[in-house]
């Protein structure tokens, strides 16, 4: 039996060749359109539209593969104060979890983008879409129920749902993880003795001296003395402690001079930074929450107008917030 030769049975053998979608249609232009070659035309551009869709889908899902792996828990450090000092909750912000995942994004060919749309019972839908280099995309939506805060603007109760809505669809879309431990890993170090001694200068001058007030600023701190406070929270007491800063507090003269609901008035419209149009709106407001409910007239009598004050004072003295008051 013979054989030939390795380098006689190539010359023999015909090469192989696989033309592409593209070639295929260029050799049918060269020989004529007729009918039939329309619509294999056709058939080839579907055909030709379909394998970029496959091509794009596998190469969205390998780099979003390499993202998730890299995707790391994000620390919830961000706190919700209770009315006497001390945290309600934790969440990440929109601005914490956009500073970790963007770098990401960046790196593996992505980029998002927002729409938001009302939907009925007074909720908010946002949609994050998820793009990619090779044209593939998906999209996540969440929807919320829509903020609201009697010391906010329209405006501002709007950016607050937009923020709440991205933020969870953002955590879906990328199956981001938040670490809601508060160990000191977190929180990192303790702030410096300089800084511990001017936060503790500013504290008891806000509290005038009330070291209950004081003890509540710690508690918010999660510490038993300045020197103990970690970073993270320092940050959460300085928020909590200009807010208390800038609030107005009336002097005894101004009390004095003052009718006690003029004075109600006046502290709630600088404490809750309302215009003048929505003062008795946000006092009324202030009041049912804190237990004096207003008169069939929808009035405050003098006594009650009294204890609001008091407790008014009290709260802006213990550099709470006009919405977190429960």
């Amino acid at each position: 039996m013979s054989t030939f030769p390795q380098q006689q049975l190539a010359t023999i053998q015909p090469a192989r060749t696989e033309l592409s979608i593209p070639d295929m249609m260029q050799a049918i232009i060269e020989k004529g359109i007729t009918a039939e070659s329309v619509q294999v035309m056709k058939d080839l551009l579907t055909m030709k539209r379909e394998v970029d869709a496959d091509t794009a889908r596998a190469a969205f899902n390998q780099d979003f593969l390499e993202l998730r792996k890299e995707c790391r828990p994000i620390a919830a450090t961000r706190t919700i104060p209770t009315n006497n000092g001390g945290v309600k909750g934790r969440f990440a912000s929109l601005e914490d979890i956009v500073g970790e995942v963007s770098p990401l994004l960046e790196k593996y060919g992505f980029s998002d983008t927002y729409s938001q749309s009302s939907v009925e019972g007074g909720r908010t839908k946002v949609t994050v879409t998820l793009l990619h280099r090779s044209g593939h995309e998906r999209s996540s939506e969440y929807t919320c129920r829509e903020h609201s805060s009697p010391a906010n603007t329209p405006a501002q109760n709007d950016g607050g749902t937009n923020k709440m809505a991205r933020r969870h669809a953002l955590c879906n879309m990328l199956g981001i993880v938040l670490d809601y431990n508060s160990d000191a890993r977190l929180e990192g170090d303790t702030i410096t003795t300089e800084e511990a001694e001017d936060l503790q200068h500013r504290v008891r001058a806000v509290c005038a001296g009330d070291e209950s007030h004081v003890d509540r600023y710690l508690k918010l701190a999660g510490a038993k003395a300045f020197c103990e406070i970690r970073r993270a929270k320092y940050e959460v007491v300085i928020q909590q402690l200009e807010r208390s800063e800038k609030a107005p507090r009336p002097s005894p003269a101004q009390s004095v001079k003052q009718p006690v609901k003029a004075e109600l008035a006046v502290t709630i419209q600088g404490w809750a930074k309302v215009p003048k149009d929505r003062v008795l709106a946000a006092v009324l407001n202030y009041a049912q929450r804190v237990g004096e409910r207003a008169t069939e007239d929808g009035k405050l009598t003098d006594e009650q107008a009294g204890r609001v004050l008091a407790r008014a004072k009290a709260d802006i003295e213990a550099g709470r917030t006009f919405e977190a008051i429960n």
